[in-house]
């Protein structure tokens, strides 16, 4: 029997505000923000909204890069709770995650700067 430490419960509390935090800040932002901007099979249009609504594309940026953030956090949080089980299993998982979390960044940050 694991017996369960109090950074293991704090990793817990942790992981699940954040994993909260995560998904309420990428459904802001797709479905609020970015959804009312994008012209479903136009391209111009969309591009046009954008540059229209600068401050909005902005603040959907700002969105996407807490959200990556807030992945980085959950996936340390994830390895201290997943540790003690199988160190190997876990850092195979944080790993995977924050691959995820690397790709959502430089998409973000490469659409945001018109790469």
């Amino acid at each position: 029997m694991i017996s369960i430490d109090n950074s293991q419960r704090t990793a817990a509390k942790v992981a699940g505000f954040t994993g909260l935090f995560a998904v309420a800040i990428v459904v802001f932002a797709n479905y609020t923000l970015l959804n009312s901007l994008i012209v479903p099979g136009n391209a111009a249009a969309t591009a046009r909204n954008l540059a229209a609504h600068e401050t909005q594309a902005r603040v959907i940026a700002i969105c996407f890069l807490s959200y990556s953030t807030s992945v980085i956090v959950l996936l340390a949080a994830l390895y201290v709770i997943l540790k003690p089980l199988n160190r190997g299993l876990a850092l195979i998982g944080a790993l995977f995650r924050l691959v995820f979390a690397s790709l959502w960044l430089l998409t973000t940050l490469s659409n945001s700067l018109g790469l």
